[in-house]
């Protein structure tokens, strides 16, 4: 089995959607989100991210400079 394709999700306000949706896929993980205004999620950014599997960042570039991501989806 080949490796899981590793996506980023900057802005999570309609990103969650996204995350929601390839969390079904088979073949594709989010591996780190970024959100730049955290309270609108209702719940720490980490414990959102840590619900996912994934690592949290609160600035998209740095999620992408820090994380071997295959692919960004952006929202912000």
């Amino acid at each position: 089995m080949s490796e899981k394709v590793r996506i980023g999700i900057v802005g999570l306000n309609l990103g969650q959607w996204h995350v929601e949706t390839i969390a079904e896929m088979d073949d594709a993980m989010v591996a780190a989100v970024a959100e730049n205004n955290p309270s609108r999620l209702g719940q720490p950014l980490e414990d959102y991210a840590r619900s996912i599997g994934a690592r949290a960042y609160t600035d998209g570039i740095e999620m992408m400079e820090r994380e071997e991501l295959d692919a960004v989806n952006l929202w912000a």
